[in-house]
């Protein structure tokens, strides 16, 4: 399931969603600056890796480097796919927490994603990793996470991709939609607990893990104070 589409009116302009847009699109446009052969070299540079996390944990490069990986991407599908997701579910979270606290929602849960995922590297491989992390679908994830607590009845507009990524929609509860997501995160997750998986790199799984769960707690500690707004701002 693709979705595409939120079936809630926001009553705030999310300008932090928007900032947080354009700064990922602006740092993967002067990425595409750089020769392909160099990529790599700058990545190790300026994103986290587990090695660096685990051996120099309080050096305020290390930290520098958590909040670049959150704004780097490795291509035009990874950087649409996150952007996607922060465009539909994170302006009614911005609405809820206002715009700065909504960046600290958004950056906490990217810390947390990040050190789940070196965490549970670690543990499984008994030895940190050199593979840097980039992109923004930790954070994200932590929008997922706290969107699923605080508007589960709220219709997602989604979209089954069939024939040449085209296939029919319907409209569905998000608690569905993204507990099909995390569902998704949780299976590849637990298949990738080995070695060899992480030793290879791709998709942080127990990034997304973590950020979700970041963003549950958050949202939960939240919502006990000030409850959410109205779900029924419909659009159709």
């Amino acid at each position: 399931m693709l979705p595409y589409r939120l079936m809630r009116r926001t009553e705030v302009r999310p300008y932090m969603t928007y900032a947080i847009f354009a700064v990922c699109f602006a740092v993967f446009f002067w990425e595409l600056t750089i020769p392909r052969m160099s990529m790599m070299r700058v990545f190790s540079d300026i994103a986290i890796t587990g090695c660096q996390v685990t051996g120099s944990f309080f050096a305020p490069k290390t930290w520098l480097d958590v909040f670049r990986s959150m704004f780097l991407h490795g291509g035009w599908l990874h950087l649409f796919g996150n952007m996607l997701y922060l465009v539909i579910f994170g302006p009614a979270m911005e609405e809820y927490f206002g715009h700065w606290r909504f960046l600290g929602f958004y950056l906490i849960a990217g810390i947390a994603a990040a050190l789940s995922q070196v965490f549970v590297g670690a543990t499984v491989m008994r030895a940190c990793s050199t593979i840097p992390m980039i992109g923004a679908s930790g954070a994200i994830a932590g929008v997922l996470g706290g969107f699923i607590l605080m508007y589960p009845g709220v219709k997602v507009r989604v979209m089954v991709p069939i024939f040449r990524g085209v296939g029919p929609t319907f409209d569905s509860p998000a608690l569905l939609v993204l507990a099909y997501w995390i569902g998704l995160q949780l299976l590849n997750g637990f298949l990738a607990l080995n070695p060899a998986a992480f030793s290879r790199g791709g998709v942080a799984f127990w990034a997304h893990i973590g950020g979700f769960i970041a963003g549950l707690a958050m949202v939960f500690i939240a919502t006990t104070v000030v409850p959410p707004p109205d779900q029924n701002i419909v659009e159709s």
